[in-house]
């Protein structure tokens, strides 16, 4: 199988995830737009999806051995992005508790940040399956 390198459209869209995070802490709009993180954890999880499916199903340089089915991709995609999901928001813990700056944690906030991930993850799968790029 030939190597295929990273799709464009997925650099360009985390360039364009990057830009919104930038100018959203600029504008503090995460403290003035109470919802702002929900789409972003979206984006995130969305990404980070389809970059893995990318990596595991297209790429040629993943060595392990997978099935090529749409369970595979749904397996793969979710498990990625919770995994990242979940580590992002304990290394977000940590850092509150080493270096407090007066916001409680908020369990909800984590939860609903995890949960955004996931429907990301969730399209990021349901969109690769569909595209029928699997050997069947």
């Amino acid at each position: 199988m030939d190597k295929k390198s990273f799709p464009t459209s997925l650099f360009l869209f985390v360039l364009v995830i990057l830009t919104f995070q930038v100018v959203a802490e600029h504008f503090y709009w995460y403290w003035r737009i109470w919802w702002f993180d929900m789409p972003m954890h979206f984006a995130g999880g969305l990404w980070v999806g389809l970059s893995v499916l990318w990596f595991v199903f297209l790429s040629g340089r993943f060595k392990g051995k997978i099935w090529q089915n749409s369970s595979s991709v749904f397996a793969v995609g979710i498990s990625s992005v919770l995994v990242i999901a979940i580590t992002w928001e304990l290394f977000e813990y940590i850092v509150q508790i080493l270096f407090p700056q007066g916001t409680p944690y908020d369990l909800l906030d984590t939860l609903s940040d995890i949960f955004w991930g996931f429907v990301g993850g969730s399209v990021a799968s349901f969109s690769f399956s569909r595209k029928r790029y699997l050997g069947k």
